[in-house]
Order: C-alpha cells, then sequence, then structure tokens
C-alpha cells in the first residue's frame, strides 16, 4: 500500500528496488527501505514539488500508526528523502500525543540517533527522526559527502541552491500530523551538534508549530538569523565544558580544521539569544552535581541552559541499549553518569505553547 499526497490508501501497481544510501552513513545504518512505488506522483501544491508517501512497515494500511518503528519515503524538491516515526506502546490514537522531532548532525542519520540517544525508550511522545542528504564535504576537499543540513541558516556546510530543507522539514510534520493524534500544543523539535543549530533554525522558520527546542552540543554562528520576539518558543541547551569540537568559548576548534565556517562558532549565545527574544528576567544559577544550569524566567517561552563540567562532544547517556557502545574518541564520548535524553524531556514535558 501506498499513501498519495491526500493520504488516501492506494494499491500500488508496480515496485522496484530501493537502494540504500551509503554516502555519509554509519555503522549503524539498518532497516532501509525495499519498495518504492513507481506509478506517477502527485503534485503537492503547498510546497509545489512531488511526493509519493510509502510506508515501509506492514501497518501502511492504517491511519492511526500501530506501535512500532515506522520508515518512510517522499520525494521533496525532487529528492527521494527519508524520515522515520517511533510509535511507543499504549498509544491507540484515541488520544493526542507530544511528537518530537529530531535532527541529527553533521554525518548523522536515522539509525544513528535512534542508537546513540535512546529517544525510543520513552514512553511519553511519538518520536519523529529526519535525515538530512549527503553534500560535499569541506574537510576532504569535498572528494567525498557526508549528510549536512541544506538551509539558509544553521549548517556548517556551503547551501545547496537545487532544494531546501525547509521544505522537507515542513512536509514531514505535515505527513506526521496526518498519520498520528498529534498534540499541537505538544511539538518539540532538538538536534545533535550541526542539528542544534538547525533545529533552533527551523523552529524560527515555523512560529507557532513548536512549543519548545532542545541543541545538544550545538551553536550560533555569527550573522545568523536570531531568534523572532513573542515566538513563544521554549529553549534549552545541553554544552560540555571538554568539547573540543565546537569549544563553549566559540572560535577556533577542531571542528574547523573540516568545516571552517565553524570558527563563527558562538555556543554560548544561543541561550542569550532566546533570552533576549523571549523577554526573560535576570538568569538565576545553580549547581546540580557537576552541572551548572541557568534558568531564565521569560514572558514568551522559558529558556535554560546546563554545562556539564568535563562534558564532551557526544549525547550522553546509555543509548538505546544500555551500552553506550557509540562515540568516538577525538570527537567525544559520552558521559553515562548524565542523561541528556532525560533532561530536554523533563523541559519538553514541563513546557506546551502558551496559552494552551
Amino acid at each position: 500500500m501506498a499513501f498519495v499526497a491526500n493520504d488516501t490508501p492506494q494499491k500500488t501497481a508496480d515496485t522496484t528496488a530501493y537502494p540504500s544510501q551509503t554516502s555519509g552513513e554509519d555503522a549503524y545504518r539498518a532497516g532501509a527501505p525495499t519498495k518504492l512505488d513507481t506509478r506517477p506522483q502527485t503534485a503537492d501544491k503547498h510546497l509545489k514539488n512531488t511526493l509519493e508517501l510509502v510506508d515501509h512497515t506492514n501497518n501502511s494500511e492504517h491511519t492511526a500508526l500501530q506501535p512500532g518503528d515506522h520508515r518512510y519515503t517522499i520525494s521533496v524538491d525532487g529528492k527521494d528523502r527519508q524520515f522515520e516515526v517511533h510509535v511507543p506502546p499504549g498509544y491507540d490514537g484515541k488520544k493526542p500525543y507530544p511528537v518530537v522531532y529530531m535532527m541529527p548532525g553533521m554525518g548523522g542519520s536515522i539509525d544513528q540517533q535512534k542508537h546513540e540517544t535512546g529517544m525510543n525508550n520513552r514512553q511519553d511522545a511519538i518520536i519523529v527522526y529526519t535525515q538530512p542528504l549527503p553534500k560535499d564535504f569541506p574537510g576532504d576537499f569535498n572528494l567525498t559527502k557526508q549528510t549536512s543540513w541544506n538551509l539558509n541558516d544553521g549548517s556548517l556546510t556551503k547551501k545547496d541552491a537545487s532544494y531546501d530543507d525547509m521544505d522537507y522539514m515542513r512536509r514531514v510534520n505535515q505527513l506526521v500530523s496526518h498519520q498520528v493524534n498529534v498534540d499541537k500544543n505538544a511539538q518539540y523539535i532538538a538536534g545533535f551538534s550541526e542539528g542544534g543549530g538547525a533545529a533552533q533554525y527551523v523552529a524560527e522558520q515555523m512560529p507557532g508549530t513548536f512549543a519548545a527546542v532542545a541543541s545538544v552540543h550545538g551553536t550560533y554562528l555569527e550573522g545568523e538569523e536570531k531568534p523572532q520576539k513573542d515566538s513563544g518558543t521554549a529553549f534549552i541547551d545541553v554544552m560540555g565544558t571538554s568539547d573540543h569540537m565546537l569549544p563553549m568559548s566559540g572560535g577556533r576548534g577542531l571542528m574547523t580544521l573540516t568545516t571552517p565556517i565553524a570558527a563563527e562558532s558562538r555556543p554560548l549565545q544561543q541561550a542569550t539569544n532566546w533570552a533576549a527574544a523571549n523577554e526573560c528576567s535576570a538568569p538565576t544559577v545553580k549547581q546540580d552535581g557537576t552541572n551548572t544550569v541557568t534558568d531564565y524566567a521569560c514572558r514568551s517561552g522559558d529558556v535554560e541552559q546546563i554545562v556539564r563540567q568535563g562534558g564532551e562532544h557526544a549525547w550522553d547517556g546509555k543509548g538505546l541499549n544500555g551500552k553506550a557502545d557509540f562515540g568516538w574518541y577525538f570527537v567525544g564520548m559520552p558521559d553515562t553518569t548524565q542523561d541528556t535524553t532525560r533532561d530536554i524531556m523533563n523541559f519538553f514535558n514541563a513546557h506546551r505553547k502558551q496559552g494552551s
């Protein structure tokens, strides 16, 4: 079965093999789609592109998705894209559920996010994993490609004019809203590294959509667009004092060896940007173990900053299987005594859209 643009089930007349993407992928990739609808695609007037939505599970006949993982292929701006929806146990479609959108860092993928964050172990939200396309990687003079977000701001690679990831993110949000019973006052977006900056940009470009945004070891690049006043979007960021890829102090870090634009990095400015936009009062600072937590009470969406003493450029915690078998010594290793997923989900669950 396939879903076309109006989400009406249609029988698939023919199928063909759909090769797995390998460029820019990581070792965790699994479960790639095996079939693609070959019928002419239906035009999407809203984004002025074409799409065909194919559910790669056995649950494609159900508009209300069943618990489990559902991976889709869509066409946006003429390019095949993927996303995956994780529906937690207990969901039956009868009541609205919070939804969290996940954006990986450069070189990341759907499977990497699932493995490292352990978000699928949560029972309190539907999780949507997104994935950028491979782009020229400046670290090796563009000889290879790595997945990287393609946005006007929030990306560490040069913008490809042939497509825009805002079209992709808007379309995924639209499709998810048709597939599950979404709590419109409890939609959230989170990103790691490059994905942290990308998540902020997406939230800024989709005002009124997300109740809160999280940036984990992400950054703001000098000169980028800042959040608009009265957005109502709460913000949390998590950083580490031993992040040598995107140092807290800003400027040049190890990432500038491969992505020169990272020299414009200003991680500490993320929270102050959102605090200014959300009209926050003077911050309060407290020590929580090895974490320094700065909280702003705001008129238009609270802001929180967590700085982990000794924290490296990694998503802290034990991951999906409880073994913390991820991380790279050169890039950063996770601290298993911390739990980044818990921290951002606690923040998300405390912040619904204002007025709801």
